[in-house]
């Protein structure tokens, strides 16, 4: 019964394209276990034949012009026989049994490309191959990979011209690894990443947004642009304060004396490193801490209150510093 409504459907179908320059094309929701083959399929831009029960990608090694492929809800198992449609913009493919990306090395204009929920075996995940992924490089601008069990996004590392990254319901858990991705991906503007392991991570939305070049949008969640440059410099001042806390600033200066106690190498390192410039012509070797003299603090005497009047503060103030020199007196420095 199948058949017989697929070839009369085939029949009027090709009929029409006799008659006429066709471009668009709509064969979506008719139980095809293939794709027909078409008359005059030249001046073709579009073909919906989404939601059917096709098998394998061809008969379309003809359609030279077609822009927009629709097979999304189908049970295609491969990429394929795609190599003549040069000028591709838009492939829809999400919905298969699809465990491969792969046979797109010819489509250089490929634009979107959708490859969400593949029905894979339990314990696999949607995987790249490195040509493909090479070749669609520096056309791709959305790619949606979203319900694929997904660990990783390594293998997307040479798109760099992404605009949107649809990877939500997948297993990545390493949110290091993402935030170098997305540093890399100077045009990303949208991005999901909602249902993966990473999203439990108390930080997580504040170290994708401040990684991210211009991030407008994430999980479905505009960010404003005064809430992207706070968590940048945020970020930046963590950066700061970890790398201060590894590095020994001192031992980054090397002719400063190694003599002076640590709180001074540090007090002294960090204004060269701020000023940028070392200290003019003085000699720092001359303090030597062995015959150094500390007063403690218990023998200086106790601060006096200072009296509201004028006359009362010339006094005290004269009485403190005779006070300070007696106390001073009997040191030998």
């Amino acid at each position: 019964m199948e058949n017989k409504v697929e070839s009369k459907f085939s029949k009027t179908s090709l009929q029409k394209f006799k008659e006429k320059k066709i471009t668009h094309v709509y064969f979506h929701d008719k139980y095809l276990k293939r794709i027909p083959r078409l008359a005059n399929p030249h001046h073709l831009a579009v073909i919906y034949l989404h939601n059917n029960e096709i098998y394998e990608i061809t008969n379309l090694e003809n359609a030279h012009n077609l822009s927009s492929l629709y097979l999304q809800k189908n049970r295609i198992l491969r990429i394929d026989n795609l190599e003549q449609l040069k000028k591709l913009k838009r492939l829809y493919l999400g919905h298969n049994s699809i465990s491969v990306v792969e046979g797109l090395q010819n489509l250089h204009h490929l634009e979107e490309l959708h490859l969400e929920k593949q029905y894979l075996n339990e314990g696999t995940s949607l995987c790249f191959d490195p040509r493909t992924v090479y070749a669609i490089s520096h056309s791709l601008q959305v790619l949606n990979i979203s319900h694929n069990q997904i660990q990783t996004i390594s293998m997307l590392a040479p798109l760099k011209f992404l605009r949107v990254l649809k990877a939500s319901y997948n297993d990545l858990s390493n949110i290091d690894e993402i935030c170098r991705m997305i540093r890399d991906w100077y045009h990303l503007k949208e991005l999901a990443l909602a249902h993966n392991p990473i999203c439990k991570s108390r930080l997580y939305r504040e170290d994708v947004i401040a990684n991210a070049y211009c991030l407008e949008k994430l999980d479905q969640k505009e960010i404003s642009d005064h809430t992207r440059n706070f968590l940048k410099r945020l970020h930046e001042e963590r950066i700061a304060q970890r790398l201060y806390k590894s590095v020994n600033l001192a031992d980054r200066i090397p002719d400063l004396p190694k003599n002076y106690p640590s709180a001074i190498q540090k007090a002294v390192s960090i204004s060269i490193l701020k000023q940028n410039k070392q200290l003019n012509g003085e000699n720092l070797e001359i303090f030597d801490e062995k015959n150094a003299v500390y007063i403690p603090w218990k023998s200086l005497p106790a601060p006096q209150p200072i009296s509201k009047l004028g006359i009362y503060k010339k006094r005290s103030h004269r009485r403190r510093e005779t006070d300070i020199d007696n106390s001073f007196a009997h040191l030998k420095i």
